[in-house]
């Protein structure tokens, strides 16, 4: 059982491990806010640059991973992380009250690049794909009060920015950066003050999405990308601490059958295609394919999808790093008969997950269009 469980273990490591870029399932983050500088303005809008004119970004399925994509291929890096975290915060961004050009603006269940903060325009995926909308009209307004994130740019941060400038190709180069000092920054850049209510909900698992709709009803690809989001922050519910009495499925692939949407409140039919479901005691079964009816209703900041009460719903590919990681701390340590058992099905688990040839989670609608949050674009 011993080597069985050193195999699986490693193998889970080293899928956890890998770079973001072509597989997004990173999402153990750091406790630690690294050192350096932020993004200066000019830097900002070299990012901006680059980031309208990467059209395979484009491919991604959700407002988060369009915006991790967007920053990696520009040599900004950082762990994935779904919006509800980056709203929170982590740490390879300070939140800052005034925005510049290649800020990161979030909402609860939606992140976007900030293009003109005198427009007050921002880039970000919605229903009918990626493009630059305002953030002080109605709609968003209604969606509450967002907030902004800068780049943190430090030693521990690899390769290079390469964007115009003042008209010229310029080099940002982010490695040997002196730390930032307290009288470096200027107004614009000051942090954020700490609210203690805003932080109490840092192990929250999101029991819900708004949806970005641009009609008066949602589509099949506004649920589509709500989803997808949700199922990633979710991952949050496989911590040991958070797991709480509900089962956890680890979905492969959804696809958005049907809608039904009338006055304030509606229905999503999904048909849901999960790989296995993970109990509280840490026991798991194979599961197969449902259709699941998941609430929609409306209310001023506009829809709101709601999964099923009676199960949390997880990405697969964001679960592996996490469940791997539990199964290290299981391991690490002498544990009683019972922590064994749990051990032992942990690792049956990540075998089970691993050793299948994965072409990558899909979230499709009705007309099939293919959403791969774990694979390169093509």
């Amino acid at each position: 059982m011993s080597r069985f469980i050193t195999a699986a273990l490693g193998l889970a490591l080293l899928v956890a491990s890998k770079n973001a870029i072509g597989a997004n399932d990173k999402t153990v983050r750091a406790t630690v806010e690294p050192r350096g500088r932020l993004l200066t303005s000019e830097e900002g809008a070299a990012l901006v640059d680059v980031s309208l004119d990467n059209s395979a970004a484009r491919r991604a399925p959700d407002c988060s991973h369009l915006v991790y994509q967007l920053l990696t291929a520009a040599g900004l890096s950082y762990p994935y992380a779904p919006s509800f975290a980056i709203f929170r915060g982590i740490p390879q961004f300070r939140r800052v009250t005034i925005a510049q050009p290649g800020d990161l603006i979030v909402w609860p269940g939606h992140v976007g690049l900030v293009i003109d903060p005198e427009q007050h325009t921002f880039f970000s995926r919605t229903g009918s794909g990626p493009r630059t909308v305002a953030y002080d009209s109605d709609y968003w307004r209604h969606r509450g009060r967002p907030r902004f994130y800068r780049y943190i740019v430090g030693d521990s941060t690899p390769g290079l920015l390469e964007a115009r400038i003042n008209g010229t190709r310029a080099t940002i180069a982010s490695n040997n950066v002196e730390p930032e000092r307290p009288s470096d920054r200027s107004p614009e850049s000051e942090a954020a003050p700490a609210d203690a209510a805003e932080n109490s909900d840092q192990q929250q698992v999101p029991e819900n999405i708004h949806l970005v709709t641009e009609q008066n009803r949602p589509t099949k690809d506004d649920v589509a990308e709500g989803v997808s989001e949700l199922a990633s922050a979710s991952a949050l519910a496989l911590e040991a601490k958070n797991r709480g009495q509900l089962s956890i499925m680890l979905l492969r692939d959804i696809r958005v059958e049907k809608i039904q949407a009338k006055g304030n409140k509606g229905w999503a039919d999904l048909r849901v295609e999960s790989r296995a479901e993970l109990a509280p005691n840490l026991t798991w079964k194979r599961t197969r394919v449902q259709t699941l009816r998941w609430e929609l209703r409306r209310n001023q900041g506009g829809w709101i999808l709601s999964p099923p009460k009676d199960r949390v719903y997880v990405d697969q590919s964001a679960a592996i790093p996490v469940l791997a990681k539990q199964l290290s701390v299981l391991s690490a340590t002498p544990t009683p008969a019972s922590a064994q058992r749990q051990i032992g099905s942990l690792a049956a688990l990540l075998d089970f997950l691993l050793n299948e040839k994965i072409t990558g989670r899909k979230i499709r609608t009705g007309q099939n269009r293919l959403a791969c949050a774990s694979c390169t674009p093509q």
